[in-house]
């Protein structure tokens, strides 16, 4: 739900999720089919992959500075500077000298590069979609990874950023706005048929 489904909003599930009672989400032109059990704990499954969602107009920060090496703290300030300016951050992609950071903020972010480029050189990437697929053990599923590149690779869509939480059940990527629609079919056609 947070990286795209419209079906339902990320808050409205917590108090279920809190009183483990199961939602049915039915698709409304099919009705009478049995539609999506979203419950606490997954049965198991051969179907590793179960969905593919999508959030658009992403914006990208990129940060890098040689000072981030070996430095302690050097992430902390960074957040503390979205914190205050209250800016949700949706994925984190760090290396030795370099961090990309991206929100869905429609704000004006020409306060937040100002102050962020104390730490280091500052770019923003504008008009990105993150694409999450989704499923039970998907960081530990041999090949799931393989099969997305390649699928990606043979459509000829850059891939700008990849994150794969400690959560174990997504593995999001971030594309251009206008490659994203033809990312997320052969998506589905490759773990979908």
């Amino acid at each position: 739900a947070y990286f795209g489904a419209k079906v339902l909003h990320p808050s409205t599930l917590l108090p279920a999720i809190r009183k483990n009672i199961p939602i049915r989400v039915l698709n409304t032109y099919h009705p009478m089919g049995k539609g999506t059990l979203i419950v606490r704990q997954r049965q198991p499954t051969k179907q590793i992959v179960q969905s593919i969602a999508y959030k658009k107009n992403i914006t990208l920060i990129n940060i890098i500075s040689t000072r981030m090496l070996q430095q302690h703290g050097f992430m902390a300030k960074i957040f503390e500077v979205f914190a205050r300016r209250e800016i949700v951050i949706d994925l984190v992609c760090t290396s030795e000298v370099s961090v990309s950071i991206s929100t869905d903020t429609q704000a004006d972010l020409t306060g937040l590069v100002q102050e962020i480029s104390q730490f280091g050189k500052v770019t923003l990437e504008t008009q990105k979609t993150i694409i999450c697929i989704v499923g039970q053990g998907i960081s530990a599923a041999i090949g799931i990874a393989a099969r997305i590149f390649s699928t990606l690779e043979q459509e000829n869509i850059p891939i700008r950023l990849i994150s794969q939480g400690a959560t174990q059940i997504n593995l999001s990527l971030v594309v251009d706005n206008e490659t994203a629609q033809a990312a997320v079919r052969s998506l589905h056609k490759t773990f979908f048929k």
